[in-house]
């Protein structure tokens, strides 16, 4: 039988203010950079690298977007974390209990309201420095 973990009930709160209806969430996408230091010494003529910066990439998510939402709103919200360029702190809760917690800042808000569906936006968070990931209590 499989251990995976359902992702329903994930939450993402700006501070202690939960976000209101977050979609899909990706990232944050971690990686490392690499510096090539082939030289004439390299074993067997074959390429050789160390790493360099550690990226964080972005988070990104759709919401059902309701301007009147504190979270959402141009008072405390998201569009006034865009609008301040603040670096704000982020808690991504899986529903096991696991957490990534990062600051970042709202580089993305993008609305969009077809004739056929709801009010949304499409959100990206870019974080910056480390995030931290913290498995669920034992």
């Amino acid at each position: 039988m499989s251990e995976a973990i359902g992702t329903l009930g994930t939450t993402l709160a700006r501070g202690l203010q939960h976000i209101a209806q977050v979609q899909d969430i990706s990232g944050p996408d971690l990686s490392t950079d690499t510096d090539e230091i082939t030289n004439h010494d390299s074993p067997d003529g074959v390429e050789e690298f160390i790493p360099t910066i550690k990226r964080t990439g972005e988070m990104t998510f759709p919401l059902v977007f309701l301007p009147s939402d504190p979270s959402h709103d141009n008072d405390t919200g998201l569009l006034a974390a865009w609008a301040d360029r603040s670096l704000d702190s982020y808690v991504l809760t899986y529903p096991d209990g696991s957490t990534w917690t990062f600051s970042a800042y709202v580089t993305g808000f993008s609305n969009s309201a077809p004739v056929d569906g709801h009010l949304s936006a499409d959100v990206t968070l870019r974080p910056s420095g480390a995030p931290v990931f913290a498995p669920p209590a034992p």
